[in-house]
């Protein structure tokens, strides 16, 4: 077989790239002497053929070498395998595009190999281009989203799945999703002994999924080919998914959870192979291992947004650069706000009574100008859903076999008077309302609003508040009441819409300036039943802003009796009317039912 001159041969980039006539292979094989790169047939036990190589193929800790694609008989329509061997010891690269030996979700996994193929062509891809500020997140499970017999789809739990249900996203207004680790990472586990179990007791360990995904043990640049329709075309299905999605104007973010040996090139290498090959828009990152000083003037990122949970406006951004040096622009960070989701179920339980300390969390991000974003939402994938965070006072993870010693206590939950189902209707009508005016209050927030898939549909896991090894009916999104008029979705579509044309665009950010239109009054500013006159009361549950550039007024009323508000005159031909409001019924005229919050625009 015949290779190019060694010392032509770039070390980068690592894993398997096109070379004109050639396939170039790349592996860190770290100070090892030698290296052999062994091909096989799909599925073949030998190899059919190998290549060995030495220091003089070697750049730093890198093996290179060229394979001529004619020496890959029929390849690409006959499949090719390959692994490296150093020392005796077979390893699977870490940088392949596409993993064989996992293609059958939750079974062992004995042995992996990459794949030979050249990631799908995105070329013809055109990327959704609105403001960061617009987003409107829905984050996602890939399998768990369609896997439920009720999805009424062909392709359960895949890619292809997300692209049967893309109608739905577009109905229901989102523009992004963010998925759960979606590359290919090892469910399979051996289950630990239990929490809290007494050393006497002998236990004999089971297998348990590890359905999230976050985990160490996973090929970070392959699409996790478990969730494809045809396992063997798993990088080509992604492809296929992020063009779709982008179609239809609804941006990619993914979460990639990095392990603790990642340096900053391996993290580099990643976040470039999604961008340049899948155009992902987005990631959500573990802080712990990803340091913002490794991406924050990557230029190759500079267009994607960034999520984590506590990064500093003052250090993300570009410092002074020498005399002529071009600053790069840097990600779009954004950081999670898990202050949000409890400061509003603190209220809606009546933790928090003062009604001015949940009117903070909806507009404070609009006080001044941030770099960094703010991610609102009311439940995400670790802890409670929606619709079990008014349901359950307690967690109840007795079904991850961990003695309910797992997940987190703390959950600013209420159950309205029954821990669970019931069919007591003024108990679901009490958690109706309080699901109502969460997600309303959500959408009227000045940050990002991120929705939990199976929210909008009142989804429950039974009050399991740590469901990471559940793969079955507790995750799976069940679909019964989707498109129902009158349902909880069709309220959540209400609810975007008026997002979209109310809050979002370039003046979406609230702000404490003096509206120049209005005659010098202040563009956010705070109401009781009277207008101006602020009702400090500690026990004070109801109240309102307005917002006086956008000409909206929000009433919020979270007392069990009617309350009768007077709205601002804000010019001798001020009228209001209502536009959007959480409980089932119109409001007539400024009388606001109990527990329900409606909006105002002025006309």
């Amino acid at each position: 077989m015949n290779t190019s001159e060694n010392h032509t041969i770039h070390p980068y980039p690592l894993g398997i790239s096109d070379f004109y006539d050639s396939i170039k292979f790349s592996f860190a094989g770290g100070r090892n002497k030698n290296c052999t790169l062994h091909i096989y047939k799909k599925g073949a036990e030998k190899p059919y053929l190998s290549v060995n190589m030495d220091n003089s193929d070697k750049t730093g800790d890198v093996f290179s070498c060229l394979i001529k694609k004619s020496a890959l008989k029929n390849w690409p329509d006959t499949g090719y395998e390959y692994l490296y061997e150093l020392d005796g010891n077979t390893y699977t690269d870490p940088y392949a595009p596409q993993i064989t030996g996992r293609s059958h979700y939750g079974k062992n996994h004995t042995e992996t190999r990459g794949v030979i193929t050249l990631t799908s062509d995105i070329q013809n891809d055109k990327r959704p281009s609105f403001d960061t500020k617009d987003l409107i997140i829905y984050q996602m499970h890939v399998r768990g989203f369609s896997k439920h017999r009720s999805s009424g789809i062909k392709h359960k739990g895949t890619f292809k799945g997300i692209i049967e249900k893309i109608p739905y996203l577009k109905s229901l207004g989102i523009n992004c999703i963010l998925l759960l680790p979606a590359y290919d990472y090892n469910e399979y586990i051996s289950e630990p002994d239990p929490i809290g179990l007494p050393d006497y007791i002998e236990y004999e360990s089971k297998i348990k999924l590890n359905y999230w995904g976050y985990t160490d043990n996973a090929f970070y640049m392959a699409p996790k080919s478990s969730y494809a329709s045809a396992p063997d075309n798993s990088a080509y299905e992604f492809t296929s998914m992020v063009k779709e999605l982008h179609n239809e104007k609804i941006k990619v973010f993914m979460d990639i959870h990095f392990p603790g040996w990642a340096n900053s090139a391996f993290i580099c290498d990643c976040l470039h192979n999604w961008v340049i090959n899948y155009h992902i828009d987005g990631f959500r990152v573990n802080q712990d291992v990803v340091d913002n000083n490794i991406v924050k003037n990557d230029p190759v990122l500079s267009d994607i947004v960034l999520l984590g949970n506590y990064w500093d406006n003052t250090q993300v951004f570009h410092q002074n650069l020498p005399a002529g040096m071009i600053a790069a622009s840097g990600c779009h960070f954004a950081n999670s706000n898990d202050g949000f989701m409890f400061k509003i179920r603190q209220f809606i339980r009546g933790d928090i009574n003062n009604v001015w300390e949940l009117i903070e969390q909806l507009v404070k991000d609009g006080y001044k100008s941030h770099d960094v974003e703010t991610i609102n939402y009311v439940a995400t994938v670790n802890g409670f859903t929606l619709a079990d965070s008014v349901s359950y006072n307690m967690k109840h993870n007795e079904a991850n076999d961990e003695n309910n010693y797992d997940g987190t206590d703390y959950n600013c939950s209420i159950n309205c008077g029954v821990e669970g189902k019931t069919r007591r209707k003024k108990i679901i009508e009490k958690r109706s309302r309080h699901i109502r005016n969460e997600l309303m209050l959500l959408m009227l927030s000045s940050g990002i609003p991120m929705l939990l898939a199976g929210d909008e549909l009142g989804n429950t896991q039974n009050g399991n508040n740590n469901a990471y090894c559940q793969d079955n009916e507790i995750s799976w999104l069940n679909w019964k009441d989707a498109g129902k008029e009158d349902s909880l979705s069709d309220y959540v579509k209400k609810l975007i819409e008026f997002r979209k044309n109310y809050i979002t665009g370039d003046t979406r950010r609230y702000s404490d300036r003096l509206a120049g239109n209005t005659g010098g009054i202040p563009n956010i500013s705070y109401h009781g039943s009277e207008p101006w006159s602020i009702e400090p009361k500690s026990y004070n549950r109801s109240g309102g802003f307005l917002i006086s550039d956008k000409g909206l007024y929000v009433a919020v009323n979270m007392q069990e009796s009617a309350y009768n508000f007077e709205l601002p005159k804000l010019n001798d031909n001020c009228v209001w009317k209502p536009v959007m409001w959480s409980s089932i019924e119109k409001p007539c005229g400024f009388v606001i039912q109990p527990e329900s919050v409606v909006v105002f625009a002025r006309v």
